[in-house]
């Protein structure tokens, strides 16, 4: 896997993204997100770590303006959050497409698992026909 910690301030600058979503609930991951967060910004961990794992972040980012927030499993709430994603669709700030980075019958479905275990990819579309 490639370390993309130097190439994301190219994208976003010397400073920092102001929101940094991480997903993966990785370990190694998810204290990255923090480092790459501006320190007027706001860091989100989604993914959820095996319980023996823990992070470890340098605190003092903390006393001044940086967020760090979590979701817990369970967190969702499909009665507003659906609505909120459909209304990114249709303004076009939500491309699922970009998304979907494998698609695979039901038939193949081992192949689909083998996929997201890797962890290097999107995310797969399992046909159920």
């Amino acid at each position: 896997m490639e370390d993309s910690s130097a190439e994301i301030p190219k994208l976003v600058g010397a400073g920092g993204a102001d929101v940094v979503i991480d997903t993966t609930g990785n370990k190694c991951l998810s204290e990255q997100p923090y480092y790459l967060t501006h320190a007027d910004g706001k860091t989100n961990l989604v993914g959820v770590p095996k319980k023996v794992d823990t992070i470890s972040i340098y605190s003092l980012l903390r006393h001044l303006k940086k967020i760090l927030t979590g979701f817990h499993v369970g967190s969702a709430e499909p009665y507003l959050n659906i609505s909120r994603y459909i209304l990114f669709l249709q303004a076009g700030k939500y491309k699922l497409d970009a998304l979907v980075t494998h698609e695979c019958k039901v038939d193949h479905i081992k192949k689909a698992i083998a996929v997201v275990w890797r962890g290097d990819e999107g995310r797969v579309l399992v046909a159920m026909e």
